[in-house]
């Protein structure tokens, strides 16, 4: 069994039939999951995925594995899966793997999935990025340069910028009263219209706000606000 004074490399191993699962320490059972450790090398941890709910096998295996990674130092981390494990629920395991790896995943045997997964982690890496950087360098005009930098390589999506004087005549006024409080990040709108090639249906729109500067005090509700969150 290994032991937890070097680092090792973490391989998950999936699958839906419980009677076939490889034997070892158990590290759980419910009914959602039978998991069990294995090996005397790396962390070999073969998993059963008993619950139809793809949230709760996800929420179940990561108790799994976050125990694992508090009494082990993990360099990096492989994760496969038996074919009745479909691609969408190892795509999302292999996720949370990702971001819990810092990148440092293979996905075996699945080339759709791996794919996905680089794609998909790829673009959280980048944001989680954003999010970490400094709010002196990560300002309104550097993400607006950057959402515009972006649609620039793609001919299926057009960005909109719109700065103080174009949000003025929208009377904007809420905008512009907020964001007038930063002189580096001044207020920004930015719009981006993904039309790929022969999309049907009803167009999705996705709103969020990107604070770069501190807009009020810590504690601007009452206790009893935050008791109802």
């Amino acid at each position: 069994m290994p032991t937890g004074d070097q680092k090792q490399r973490l391989n998950l191993h999936l699958q839906r039939d419980v009677e076939s699962l490889a034997p070892g320490r158990q590290l759980l059972c419910t009914e959602g999951i039978v998991a069990h450790l294995a090996g005397d090398g790396d962390l070999e941890v073969h998993a059963a995925l008993r619950s139809p709910s793809r949230a709760e096998a996800r929420w179940e295996l990561w108790q799994v594995l976050r125990r694992l990674r508090g009494l082990y130092p993990i360099s990096d981390w492989t994760v496969d899966a038996t074919s009745d494990v479909d691609d969408d629920t190892l795509t999302t395991i292999a996720l949370d793997l990702h971001n819990a790896a810092g990148g440092d995943l293979t996905v075996l045997d699945r080339p759709a999935v791996a794919a996905e997964v680089a794609r998909v982690g790829g673009a959280e890496d980048r944001y989680r990025r954003w999010v970490n950087e400094d709010p002196t360098i990560r300002t309104s005009l550097k993400i607006a340069a950057d959402v515009q930098a972006f649609a620039d390589t793609r001919d299926d999506v057009q960005a909109e910028i719109l700065a103080e004087e174009q949000l003025a005549k929208l009377g904007m006024n809420l905008m512009l009263a907020v964001g007038g409080a930063s002189r580096i990040s001044p207020p920004r709108l930015v719009t981006a219209r993904y039309d790929p090639p022969g999309a049907t249906g009803a167009p999705m729109m996705l709103l969020g706000k990107g604070i770069t500067f501190d807009t009020g005090g810590i504690n601007v509700k009452p206790y009893e606000s935050y008791v109802s969150m």
